[in-house]
């Protein structure tokens, strides 16, 4: 059953991929624009996620960054942790990391909430941060 999750996971991300390099994101009518955004006009902390995937797909990192810094700057933890996810369940160990992986945990929150606040703040400072 395990490696038939990871199976299905390693499709589902391998099909988001090959979708996010065909597709750019701002140009297809199949991604829906931001519902926050439709609604307040404010950008929400993903904004410019599906963007910045598709740049980094196609190798241009600092497009990626201006669109969405949060997201570059998580994805090596998200792939470390999803690699580290598949290990545990190819072996047959339990998939719970483990209490280490959860000390910092709380920073995550904080940190989205505060960049999703920050990026709209209207000083040229955040500008940078904004998509």
């Amino acid at each position: 059953m395990r490696r038939l999750f990871v199976a299905g996971s390693l499709a589902l991300i391998s099909g988001v991929c090959a979708f996010l390099f065909a597709v750019h994101p701002s140009e297809s009518r199949l991604v829906p624009t931001c519902p926050f955004l439709l609604l307040t006009g404010l950008h929400c902390p993903g904004c410019g996620t599906l963007r910045g995937l598709h740049h980094l797909l196609h190798g241009r990192l600092a497009s990626a960054v201006g669109l969405n810094p949060l997201m570059v700057g998580a994805l090596p933890y998200m792939l470390g942790s999803y690699v580290g996810f598949v290990r545990r369940a190819l072996s047959g160990a339990p998939l719970a990391p483990g209490a280490k992986a959860h000390r910092w945990a709380f920073l995550v929150p904080v940190v989205v909430v505060l960049f999703g606040i920050l990026r709209n703040l209207p000083f040229s400072l955040f500008a940078w941060i904004r998509p």
